[in-house]
C-alpha cells in the first residue's frame, strides 16, 4: 500500500470475511462456505445478500478477488480469495482490534490475559 494512500476501512462483516479468507489459500472459499465459516466463528447470522454485499465491498476495495468459478449440481459456485493488499489490511486491522479489545477490557475489569 502506498504511503500516501489512506488504508480502507473494514466493517465487522468485512473483517470476518477476511478472517475466513486468510486461511483459504489461493483456491479461496465459495460464498456459502464463507457464510458457514463466519456464522461458526462469530455466532452471528448473516443473510446471503448481506454477505455477498460485504464481499463486493472487499472486492471494490481491492482486498479480495474472485479466484475461480465452477458449476455444482447445475448451480454456479464462485470462489473468493484474499489479495496481498487484503492480507496487509487484515493484519493491520487485527492488530488494531486486539489493542482496542485490551484497552476496553481494562474498563470492564476483565483480565488482559
Amino acid at each position: 500500500m502506498d504511503k500516501d494512500t489512506k488504508p480502507p476501512r473494514v466493517s465487522d462483516l468485512g473483517f470476518y470475511v477476511l478472517s475466513a479468507l486468510v486461511g483459504a489459500g489461493l483456491t479461496g472459499r465459495h460464498g456459502y462456505a464463507l457464510i458457514k465459516e463466519v456464522q461458526a466463528g462469530t455466532g452471528k447470522l448473516y443473510t446471503p445478500p448481506s454477505l455477498y454485499d460485504g464481499i463486493k465491498e472487499l472486492i471494490k476495495a481491492g482486498l479480495a478477488e474472485e479466484a475461480s468459478r465452477e458449476t455444482v449440481s447445475g448451480r454456479p459456485r464462485v470462489y473468493y480469495r484474499i489479495t496481498p493488499n487484503g492480507t496487509e489490511v487484515y493484519r493491520r486491522e487485527l492488530r488494531n482490534r486486539e489493542v482496542a479489545l485490551t484497552w476496553a477490557k481494562g474498563f470492564a475489569g476483565v483480565s488482559h490475559a
